[in-house]
């Protein structure tokens, strides 16, 4: 029974992020080379966000538990505050390195922007957004099959939900593989009064907050590419929100149904915002029909 448990927490937690992987990245270099830096930014900032946490510990009164209950509080608004420096950070990083990927385009091309790099968004060029040319996955517009010129040697161009993804597994994961440890046993959920529902519930928290992140990181590449600040506060506030809900726990008809319904908000932001729209689902969802019926 544990095992069960185990295996199926693990892949409500993490198979929407393995599927992206495999069918989004993995094929693409640049796109996993991106996935793994923006990992390393999450990285950066837990470890620093533990650093001060160590510190506050240490130097308050261990026997407080107001004051514990309180640094807790602040311990995770603090972590949330600076993983969303080491975010815009990492804009900053792709912003520069815009010189260098122009590289690799053919030398009369134009050059690859943060634009182009971080969400794919190519419909000004017509020739690359027919029907059958595009596809849309969760809202962001990858590119697939013979692209133009300018684009041959990335075959596609990187979305920056990648980014996003990689924030959120690497947090997925940090949350939530104690708890995958502890539900192989020994032990038995709720014998002492607590949630039976306790490793479901972390499960369905670990997915949702992986899949707002990579809808965060669409949400705050374009606030900074266009100077919308408003954008980037509302993820912020939004992230800060979560974490918040997050404390309510065990309490969880408190916190999943606000956090779900959320990260379906945040879908919807990110789909239109990639450049998604009514028409192109509805002629992905056309094409997808006419090859099951011709097949």
């Amino acid at each position: 029974m544990t095992l069960a448990v185990f295996f199926g927490c693990a892949f409500i937690a993490f198979g929407p992020a393995f599927a992206l992987f495999v069918f989004t990245i993995a094929k693409d270099p640049l796109r996993v080379i991106i996935l793994i830096a923006g990992a390393f930014f999450w990285l950066l900032s837990l470890l620093l966000s533990s650093l001060v946490w160590f510190i506050a510990i240490k130097a308050s009164n261990s026997q407080d538990l107001t004051l514990q209950r309180g640094l807790l509080i602040f311990g995770v608004f603090f972590s949330v505050l600076l993983q969303e420096v080491f975010r815009f950070t990492y804009y900053r990083l792709l912003r520069k390195a815009t010189e260098g990927l122009a590289a690799i385009t053919d030398d009369d091309g134009s050059a690859i922007s943060v634009r182009q790099m971080a969400y794919g968004k190519l419909c000004s060029c017509p020739s690359l957004c027919s029907a059958e040319n595009s596809l849309v996955l969760l809202g962001f517009m990858l590119h697939s099959g013979s692209l133009d010129g300018r684009f041959d040697q990335m075959s596609v161009c990187v979305s920056c939900a990648v980014a996003g993804l990689g924030f959120g597994i690497m947090s997925g994961a940090f949350s939530m593989i104690n708890v995958l440890s502890d539900s192989l046993g020994p032990g038995t959920v709720g014998i002492f009064g607590d949630s039976q529902y306790y490793f479901i519930t972390a499960a369905l928290m670990t997915l949702a907050l992986t899949l707002l992140h990579t809808f965060w990181g669409v949400l705050f590449f374009e606030g900074c590419e266009k100077s919308c600040w408003w954008v980037i506060a509302a993820v912020v506030s939004l992230h800060l929100l979560v974490a918040g809900l997050s404390l309510l726990n065990p309490l969880y008809e408190g916190s999943l149904p606000p956090v779900y319904g959320i990260t379906l908000l945040m879908g919807v932001w990110a789909f239109f915002s990639s450049g998604g729209s009514l028409h192109s689902l509805n002629a992905l969802c056309t094409r997808r029909k006419a090859e099951g019926e011709s097949s």
